[in-house]
C-alpha cells in the first residue's frame, strides 16, 4: 500500500511539472488532484497547510497591572539603586526582564500580594513561562520568610516560577530553601549590577552600609 501510494505521488508530481510547463492554470488543476488520492480501500485527503503561529495564552486577569514608567528616563550616569524611588526601581526591574526578551507588567501596589511584576515568555511554545517577580530595594539581608512567601505565591497563582530580585543579599538558609523548592530564583545585588550592565548598559551603585555576608 505504502509503495503504491509513493508511486502515485511521484507520478502526480511529474504531471505537475509537465502541466506547469503548459501553463499555470493547468498546473493548479493537477495540484488539486493531488489533494485527494483515491486508493483501493478508501480515500486519503492531503491538505496543504499554511503556517500558523502557536498561540500562547496566560490567565492575566488574576493580576491587577499598573501603568508602567520609564525608569531609565533622566537617570543619573551612576545611580544608587538604594536611593531610587520604589516604583521606578520596580519598573527598572521590569525593563531589565523586557531586555531579556520577556513581556513584563508591574502590578498595582495596593493589591500586589507581594508580587511586584509578572513576566511572561510568550515567544517559545516549549518554554512558555509565567514568572512572579518581587523587587526588594534592601540594604540588609532579606528575611527567609519573604522568600517562603514567594514560594506560596507561585503555588497559589499556579505560576511557573518566582524570582526575588534584591539590592542586598540572602542567607545560606534562604538559598538552601530556594534550591529545594526548585521553582525559585534569587538575584542578589552583585548579580543585579551585572545584569543591568549586560542588558541595559547601565552602571549602577548599591551603597550598602556594610559589606554583604558571603554565603555558599
Amino acid at each position: 500500500m505504502a509503495s503504491d501510494l509513493k508511486d502515485l505521488l511521484v507520478l502526480l508530481c511529474e504531471q505537475i511539472v509537465d502541466a506547469l510547463d503548459g501553463g499555470i492554470g493547468q498546473g493548479l488543476n493537477v495540484m488539486l488532484q493531488l489533494a485527494m488520492l483515491i486508493l483501493a480501500d478508501g480515500a486519503v485527503l492531503l491538505f496543504f497547510l499554511e503556517p500558523v503561529e502557536p498561540v500562547i495564552q496566560f490567565q492575566e486577569a488574576k493580576y491587577r497591572f499598573a501603568d508602567p514608567v520609564d525608569a531609565l528616563a533622566g537617570i543619573d550616569s551612576r545611580p544608587d539603586l538604594l536611593k531610587m524611588d520604589w516604583y521606578k526601581f520596580e519598573n527598572l526591574i521590569r525593563q531589565l526582564f523586557e531586555a531579556m526578551g520577556m513581556e513584563v507588567h508591574v502590578t498595582q501596589s495596593s493589591r500586589d500580594e507581594g508580587i511586584d511584576a509578572v513576566a511572561y515568555n510568550k515567544t517559545d511554545v516549549v518554554h512558555q513561562a509565567e514568572i512572579l517577580i518581587q523587587a526588594k530595594r534592601y540594604s540588609k539581608c532579606v528575611p527567609t520568610n519573604d522568600v517562603r512567601a514567594r514560594a506560596g505565591s507561585v503555588e497559589e497563582k499556579r505560576a511557573t516560577a518566582g524570582v526575588l530580585v534584591t539590592t542586598a543579599w540572602v542567607s545560606a538558609e534562604t538559598k538552601a530553601f530556594a534550591a529545594r523548592n526548585n521553582r525559585l530564583r534569587i538575584i542578589e545585588g552583585g548579580e543585579l549590577k551585572h545584569l543591568l550592565a549586560e542588558y541595559l548598559a547601565l552602571d549602577v551603585r548599591i551603597d550598602l552600609g556594610r559589606p554583604p555576608r558571603r554565603t555558599p
